[in-house]
């Protein structure tokens, strides 16, 4: 059995096809091998310039 991610398609080895539906966000994690922090880390360098925004806004915390 093989499946085909890009193509939304299981192939058995009778020759036999089985398109699935999966949402478009989800796929493309998967196909990047993506998880929550993965996709939490591509934000880094907004997320560091919130924090350091943040901090002068709020040097008391």
């Amino acid at each position: 059995m093989t499946i085909d991610l890009p193509a939304q398609e299981i192939h058995g080895p009778d020759g036999g096809v089985v398109k699935f539906e999966l949402d478009a966000f989800r796929k493309q994690c998967l196909i990047e091998g993506l998880d929550h922090i993965d996709l939490t880390l591509v934000e880094a360098t907004a997320i560091e310039a919130h924090e350091k925004k943040a901090a002068a806004a709020h040097p008391w915390r």
